[in-house]
């Protein structure tokens, strides 16, 4: 469990060009350091760089990102993509999946990571802003339910996870 939450804290770092916290006073701020495999622990560098203006950066402009396991998943753009669904995690960056080809983009967002998978919210040119889920592969990451039909959108928002109650059980 603590090499995981390292691995999520360096991935964290990278994502998002500095600390994840603010820092203390006792604690300077950090400087965004170049993401490579060596960074996170692993094998020698190959990943240059993610960020928002660094011009050798693999991705760019990443915003949300979300813990999923190992993983981090988040919401970024290369030079052939608008703002689609990427991971990084030890082995580097990865276009989880292209919703909307082109520079337009699905522009996924509202990530809640529960259980192994993720639901988001995005936009695949065909309906309008409608509930999505993966798993973290490409396969594995498609249109869960049009909610208002067509291009209209359900805009979902405020995912969460609710316990199942007993009614039989008492407290």
């Amino acid at each position: 469990m603590v090499r995981a939450n390292t691995i999520l804290a360096a991935l964290c770092i990278l994502v998002l060009g500095g600390a994840c916290s603010a820092p203390t006073r006792e604690e300077p701020a950090l400087l965004a350091p170049k993401a490579t495999r060596r960074a996170l622990g692993e094998g020698p560098a190959s990943l240059l760089d993610v960020g928002m203006k660094a011009e050798r950066a693999l991705v760019r402009y990443p915003e949300a990102p979300t813990a999923a396991g190992t993983t981090l998943l988040f919401t970024a753009n290369d030079d052939s993509t608008g703002p689609e669904l990427w991971r990084l995690d030890a082995t580097g960056p990865a276009l989880v999946a292209d919703i909307v080809p082109g520079p337009i983009g699905s522009t996924p967002s509202r990530f809640f990571h529960s259980r192994g998978l993720t639901w988001f919210a995005a936009a695949d040119g065909q309906h309008g802003v409608e509930l999505w889920r993966t798993d973290g592969t490409t396969s594995g990451t498609f249109l869960l339910k049009d909610i208002f039909p067509g291009p209209d959108s359900s805009r979902p928002t405020e995912f969460a996870e609710l316990q199942r109650v007993d009614p039989l059980q008492r407290q």
